[in-house]
């Protein structure tokens, strides 16, 4: 589910996996899930499907991520589903230091949800733009994460796109889920 604090993974076990299949080619990755109700009850559930986390860096190739966000596509048993869309952003200094979990520090020194999916989107390449508005931040927990860096340091940041949805599952019935 999604709390005040970030994504929870939560495990049903009324609610078991039958298959999975993935088909990946250059141009299209989709995957078919099965799942199964193993009650006899109706269970309602959060389901989350977090996308990998993307660098705010420019200098590599990179996948066109915003046409995977606008192209991206949940189906429930035929009938199509509008996920609600979360973004988290991330600051680790390196490979060797621990990834902070910064989204609420971001929100705090104003960032918006625009500026969050930069990573994503690419519609700011003015890297600095988003250092400098970090460094101006005043917020304590901001403060207390950039006081690991020096004062010339770039600061590594990321953003990850998380879909979620309520889904129901019918009571000792399958459901398909194909994304």
């Amino acid at each position: 589910y999604v709390g005040t604090g970030g994504i929870q993974y939560l495990k049903n076990s009324q609610i078991a996996m039958q298959s999975e299949d993935l088909f990946i080619s250059k141009k299209l990755i989709k995957v078919d899930y099965l799942y199964k109700n193993l009650s006899n009850k109706d269970v309602t559930e959060t389901i989350l499907f977090p996308l990998p986390r993307i660098d705010n860096f420019f200098e590599s190739d990179f996948a066109h991520t915003e046409e995977l966000l606008k192209s991206f596509k949940i189906v429930v048993d035929d009938k199509n589903i509008k996920p609600e869309m979360h973004v988290r952003t991330f600051i680790q200094k390196d490979e060797k230091s621990p990834l902070i979990d910064a989204t609420d520090e971001f929100k705090q020194c104003g960032f918006s949800e625009k500026e969050m999916l930069n990573p994503w989107t690419r519609t700011n390449y003015d890297y600095e733009y988003y250092v400098d508005k970090l460094k101006q931040c005043k917020k304590p927990q901001i403060q207390k994460i950039l006081a690991k860096f020096k004062k010339d340091d770039v600061i590594p940041w990321s953003s990850q796109v998380i879909y979620s949805w309520k889904q129901t599952f019918k009571a000792n019935g399958l459901t398909k889920i194909h994304h």
